[in-house]
């Protein structure tokens, strides 16, 4: 069991308000958390049984999950909305009920592992504004594995699942009218909608070894149901800086992938390659658009058939028993095939980035370290209209770490981070931050003590 609670500020612009026209004193103090802010507080309990025998292996996992959140913000009147009477804007409240089954049988060379799988989720909203309606969604799923070993160093592995989901989106209308056609309305935001899914997915793969080479290679169908933000939402995301709007009509996200491995050893150098190939005939995402809602640009979910490709990759030298140095890097290819903006990549697509770094161990045994690492971007060019491109950055990192141990098996291991030690000023093309022109950390200094005991 679990239960954490976190309170945070808003950037009070990207909020709506005019912080030169508010009565907060927002320069009390830097530990002040005024108004605009958020308190999230997650509750998780969660269960985890086991049970077995010589042919049979079962599991039971069981979860419930509540998660809490209002977002406050200083009551102004805005647009045909009077000044409202308190200044809880939002409030989500939100439990989740998860339970998965699944047992596994050994039969000669055969390991068969079958289940199933069930959610719950019931949403209730409250507030003066609105993004997300009320909503429930029900889904169960049951899967079927064979994993069969047709040689030592050859295993042969299948699967087959069915899903099926069903969410009930509640309707929503303003509190406040709104003048349409010189008639006083109350605008609905929200329609109700009912919507019921169901999928078929598979997946097989094989992996082989031979000598110092281990290979793995898939190929599956994947499915995913649209969540209710993508169905209902309409409103500002005041997290991300923009105006998000659902579509009622969007079909399950399916895609076919296939993806392979091929690494190899031989004790000082450990070398893997990892490409991947993807194929969305419907990929949700949002699409970003020229119209400004509310002050902040509008974003509207869609579908679209995407192609998509990569590669992993990363290579370690054991130099000696203290020296250790190691490169990696990854490259993500990503272009729409139809829709209104066909020919173009996807919005907030990571571009190419590669690590370099040398760490260096005290002892053998490994248990005090010091490393330097070198993080490098690329420029990220691929956008979508009218997003803007992003310079490419790198950065210098520091860590070091040992492990103290004490009495019996207790332990105590320090750990100390150093970011971007020359505090470099640049933008990640992914984060939302770049959107009002706020760059990424600067130097950031973290050290970490844990016992283990």
């Amino acid at each position: 069991m679990s239960d954490s609670y976190s309170k945070s500020g808003f950037f009070a612009n990207a909020h709506g308000l005019e912080v030169r026209l508010s009565d907060i004193d927002y320069d009390h103090s830097r530990r002040d958390i005024d108004l605009p802010s958020q308190w999230v507080n997650h509750l998780r309990v969660q269960s985890h049984a086991m049970w077995s025998s010589k042919l049979f292996t079962g599991e039971l996992n069981l979860a419930y999950q509540n998660n809490v959140r209002e977002e406050r913000s200083e009551p102004v009147s805005h647009g045909y909305m009077p000044k409202p009477e308190s200044s809880l804007e939002r409030r989500f409240n939100k439990s989740t009920y998860t339970a998965l089954l699944s047992i596994r049988y050994k039969y000669g060379r055969h390991s068969l592992q079958g289940g199933l799988s069930g959610e719950c989720q019931h949403n209730r909203r409250d507030g003066w504004g609105f993004i997300i309606p009320d909503f429930e969604t029900n889904s169960i799923g049951g899967f079927v594995m064979d994993r069969y070993t047709l040689r030592d160093n050859l295993i042969l592995n299948a699967g087959l699942r069915f899903d099926y989901a069903h969410t009930h989106i509640r309707a929503y209308q303003d509190w406040f009218p709104t003048p349409v056609n010189g008639a006083s309305v109350y605008r609905q935001r929200s329609g109700e909608q009912r919507r019921h899914f169901t999928s078929l997915t598979w997946s097989a793969g094989v992996n082989y070894s031979v000598g110092q080479w281990v290979m793995k290679a898939n190929v599956g169908k994947s499915f995913r149901v649209p969540i209710p933000k993508e169905l209902g939402a309409d409103g500002v995301n005041y997290h991300i800086f923009r105006y998000e709007r659902g579509n009622p009509l969007l079909d399950p996200e399916e895609a076919y992938q296939i993806d392979g491995s091929a690494s190899w050893a031989d004790g000082i150098w450990e070398i893997e390659v990892e490409p991947y190939l993807n194929y969305f005939p419907n990929y949700i995402y949002l699409n970003p658009t020229a119209r400004y809602v509310e002050g902040l640009q509008l974003y509207h979910y869609t579908q679209a058939r995407v192609l998509r490709y990569g590669m992993e990759a990363q290579a370690t030298c054991h130099l000696s028993d203290h020296w250790q140095v190691h490169v990696q890097g990854e490259y993500l290819y990503a272009r729409q095939k139809s829709g209104e903006k066909k020919g173009y990549t996807l919005p907030f697509s990571t571009p190419w980035s590669a690590d370099a770094g040398v760490k260096y161990f005290f002892h053998k045994g490994r248990a005090c370290y010091v490393s330097l690492n070198a993080h490098i971007v690329g420029n990220q060019n691929e956008i979508v209209p009218p997003e803007k491109p992003t310079h490419g950055y790198w950065t210098l990192n520091f860590s070091a770490g040992k492990t103290f141990r004490l009495k019996g098996r207790t332990s105590v291991n320090v750990a100390m981070h150093a970011d971007n030690l020359l505090d470099r000023r640049y933008y990640d093309h992914t984060s939302y931050y770049r959107l009002i022109d706020v760059p990424e950390p600067g130097r950031n200094v973290a050290l970490k003590v844990e016992l283990v005991f």
